[in-house]
């Protein structure tokens, strides 16, 4: 679940939970359609999801963008599903992309006007650059895949991006540190995240790749103090809970 940006530090960009009053699998769009369907070369659809939470989805919107990006023959369709789906029962959801062996995809994630929400200040996050920025949780099949992320102020922008191999099915996360993010940016300062506008994630990848993102988020690396800490609370915690297990 989502956190109010203004009463903490780490910060959703899409949680992709749906309302738990949907029905499993793909909860409706406000336009255009969810999940969208690829069947032809080139072909590129569009789907909006406006008036989500906005401690869950940041601005309160989604646009989701998706295309197939090659002309070679294809298996029949629908070659590419792409949409935000969930599970029985399951309040979280996931972007989840999915094409058939010989079908490649690209998929665009747009997050607009952040600044007349009030949620553009990623500088709340504390710690040293290179100790904090952007988070992807994703599973994936294995099939190569990229991330390019860009974030705008409305004036400048920052592109950065990472290939990701797992040579097999795999649960992981992708950091894109504020250090790399202002670099991307031919070298901005910290100024730069007090008024984030706009942010986009272009997910493109080898033939058949299928890959499910779960959260888009902040990060931050804790002080050794705070990982002290926590360890000593969590110890006691399990402790306490084994010992009243034997009890019982």
């Amino acid at each position: 679940m989502g956190t109010d940006p203004a009463k903490a530090a780490n910060f959703l960009i899409d949680s992709f939970d749906v309302p738990n009053t949907s029905p499993p699998g793909f909860p409706p769009s406000s336009s255009g359609a969810n999940p969208i369907l690829l069947n032809t070369a080139g072909q590129t659809e569009t789907s909006i999801f406006t008036g989500l939470d906005q401690n869950e989805v940041i601005g309160g919107s989604r646009r989701i963008t998706s295309s197939i990006t090659q002309t070679s023959p294809l298996d029949a369709p629908p070659k590419a599903t792409i949409g935000v789906f969930t599970g029985s029962g399951n309040f979280d959801g996931e972007l989840n992309i999915d094409n058939r062996v010989r079908t490649s995809s690209q998929t665009v994630l747009e997050y607009l006007d952040l600044t007349a929400t009030g949620q553009g200040n990623f500088n709340m996050l504390s710690g040293a650059n290179n100790e904090r920025g952007i988070k992807i949780d994703y599973t994936t099949d294995g099939i190569a895949f990229n991330f390019q992320l860009m974030l705008s102020d409305g004036t400048n922008m920052s592109t950065v991006s990472q290939n990701i191999d797992t040579d097999g099915f795999a649960e992981g996360s992708a950091l894109f540190s504020f250090e790399d993010i202002l670099a991307g940016g031919g070298g901005l300062d910290n100024s730069f995240f007090n008024n984030i506008n706009y942010v986009k994630l272009v997910i493109t990848g080898d033939r058949g790749y299928d890959l499910a993102i779960n959260q888009i988020g902040s990060y931050e690396v804790p002080e050794p103090s705070t990982i002290l800490g926590l360890l000593t609370v969590l110890g006691t915690g399990a402790f306490s809970l084994k010992r009243k297990t034997k009890a019982e």
